[in-house]
Order: C-alpha cells, then structure tokens, then sequence
C-alpha cells in the first residue's frame, strides 16, 4: 500500500446555519487505500465530505492535500477531488452523455473510458438516456460516472451503493478495490458493516459530528474472521452515550 501523504485533517470544524455539525476531526489518509466513514443519519458524514470536496467552507482547523494547506481555498479543494453529486441534483432534461460531456469539459478533463467502470455502472447503455426519465437506481450510476472524470488520484463517494442492484454494487466494489490497489485514494461514507470491515482499508467512526474511532488495516483483518461480532461492536458503540 502507498504511504504518501493524501489528506491531513487537524482539529476541523464544519458548520450549518450557525450549527456545529463536525467537530474538531483529526485524521491522516494515504494514496492506495479505500478509506470508510461509517456513521448514522445525521452523523455529519456527509457534511464532513462536502468540507473536503470544497462545497462547504471549514469553520475552524486545517484541511492540507498533498502537504499543500487548502482550508481557506474551497475552490481548490473541488479540483483536486472526484466527487459524486447526490442523484436527485441532476439536471433532468439532459442525457447522460451530455451530462458527463459538460462534466468533463468544465474540468478540462475526459469521460471515463475503463471498461470496467463503464460495465460496473452500465453508462454504454445509459449514455443516450434522458435522466429525467431514468430510475433512482440508474441516477446513481451516472452520479457515480461523474467523480471518475478525468481519473483523479481522490474520489470521494457518499454512500454510492445506495439504489443499486447486486449486481453493480459487486461490479463497483470490485473496481473501488482496484483503483485503491493502484494508488488512489478512495473515501466514502457507508451504512454497510459488512463493506466497512470486509472492502476497507482503514476507516473511522462518526457520531454528532465526531470521531467516535479509528480503524486502521490490522483492526479489519483481525475482524474479518467475525463480522457479525464486529457488527455487534459497532452497533454497542453507536448507542454509547
């Protein structure tokens, strides 16, 4: 596994409307690896990622990539990702060809061609779709589609198995696996247990908006020969006052 420096977090604070919804979360990430969020609703999952993918500002601490300090630079922050929008903010009068076409061309960048992205999330048969007309499901295939724009080195997914089938979410983890094993860094927030332990290599714990724990790639292995004991872990630690 890669060891350079990715992302460093110190001490960051994010807010909503004068609330406090990330508080004081500090972390390392390194290339190769699959990093996961696990979290309940309104843990502050999605929040902590929008600060880092440069939707949201950071109210206090310190976001650095690459050793480069990007905290006041939101702008920079979403250059330097791969980020999914949620679904349901697609433009419904386009397909998704000229979708992921203004994509690319507002990032000076290319539309995916790995075919085995474009399998995993069936865009040959979608590209010339309406989204407006296209299910959930098939919404978050081209979500997804987005954050692969010009292959960047940082993806960041939130919960991006949501309304698929069995069959691409196996075909998506399989190539977030890949893309980890090959220098990315992968980050994405998770209900999954069973993905958490069994699909990532390090990962934290989130609950109201702080690290409730760290997981590093020997805490997985040793708990992969008993996920439901793990479960049951997680599950105690989520209802811990």
């Amino acid at each position: 596994m890669a060891s350079d420096p990715a992302l460093t977090c110190a001490n960051l604070c994010v807010d909503i409307s004068g609330r406090r919804i990330v508080r004081s979360v500090s972390l390392d990430m390194a290339y190769g690896q699959w990093f996961g969020i696990l979290g309940v609703n309104g843990s502050g999952k999605t929040t902590f990622l929008n600060a880092l993918a440069g939707r949201l500002p950071a109210a206090d601490g310190r976001i650095s990539i690459d050793d480069e300090d990007v905290t006041s630079r939101p702008e920079r922050r979403a250059r330097l990702w791969g980020f999914a929008p949620p679904p349901d903010s697609l433009p419904p009068e386009l397909t998704a060809g000229v979708l992921l076409g203004l994509v690319a061309e507002a990032r000076d960048a290319h539309i995916p061609d790995d075919p085995a992205l474009l399998e995993a999330l069936d865009y040959p048969a979608l590209r010339g779709t309406v989204i407006g007309t296209m299910s959930a499901g098939q919404k978050q295939k081209i979500a997804l589609m987005c954050a692969f724009v010009g292959a960047p080195r940082r993806i960041i997914l939130d919960e991006p198995f949501n309304w698929l089938d069995p069959l691409a979410i196996y075909a998506l983890k399989s190539y977030l696996t890949q893309q980890a094993r090959e220098g990315a860094l992968i980050l994405t927030a998770l209900h999954d247990v069973s993905s958490f332990v069994t699909r990532c290599d390090a990962g934290l714990l989130l609950a109201a908006g702080e690290v409730r724990r760290l997981f590093t790639a020997d805490d997985f292995a040793r708990s992969r020969g008993d996920v439901s004991g793990f479960e049951r872990e997680i599950y105690e630690r989520f209802r811990a006052p």
